[in-house]
């Protein structure tokens, strides 16, 4: 378009035309199955193909093995027409996307856990250091409360924090500034109890990705 999103297909194209690798994986969000009607992906597949590639496309869930529900689109093309005779054919050559094992992973399982608080000074320290990494993961009382604040949250808030645990979780975010619709929080409950007042809201507090 005019802001040159779609140019990095273009270099693809370009460097599969000129390298001409055995095989190739791409991927991209599943919107691109629906964009334009399809016809986006159908000038990408016939581009591929007048690169001298087989491709086919699959969309796959990373709910599968990860406790999170992430589809992408991912397509592999296998050189069936070298446009270079350099390069050696691989008629009939196809790919087929293996099955996914079904592990059925909740959030619960990736999630790090405060250790049980011990007496000794030196442990208590390592506590401390441990919780205030996690803390970093965490919302502010301000940014929890605008979250809750949010139409969306309010209208869906089993949607926007994540309850039962041992389910996986939409969409998982890099940092607070950059979460969408479908991203949700995990609620942060600390075993312990520190005299630090900076602490004392903790229970409130919710992880984001």
């Amino acid at each position: 378009d005019d802001q040159g999103r779609g140019t990095l297909f273009l270099e693809i194209a370009r460097i599969l035309q000129d390298k001409q690798p055995s095989m190739f994986l791409l991927e991209n969000v599943r919107g691109l199955l629906t964009h334009e009607n399809g016809k986006t992906l159908d000038i990408i597949l016939q581009t591929l193909k007048q690169c001298g590639y087989h491709v086919v496309h699959s969309l796959v869930n990373a709910v599968h093995i990860l406790p999170q529900e992430r589809n992408r689109l991912y397509l592999v093309g296998v050189l069936t027409s070298p446009t270079t005779s350099s390069r050696r054919q691989h008629r009939g050559a196809t790919y087929k996307f293996p099955p996914f094992p079904q592990l059925n992973r909740g959030v619960q399982d990736i999630l790090q856990q405060p250790q049980p608080q011990q007496p000794k000074e030196m442990d208590r320290t390592a506590a401390t250091n441990e919780f205030h990494s996690l803390e970093k993961l965490c919302l502010s009382d301000h940014q929890l409360a605008k979250v809750k604040s949010q139409p969306y949250t309010q209208k869906f808030p089993e949607a926007r924090f994540l309850q039962n645990t041992t389910l996986p979780s939409k969409t998982l975010q890099s940092s607070y500034a950059s979460y969408m619709v479908g991203s949700q929080f995990v609620e942060f409950v600390s075993e312990k109890s520190f005299s630090s007042s900076n602490y004392t809201n903790n229970h409130n507090g919710c992880c984001d990705g």
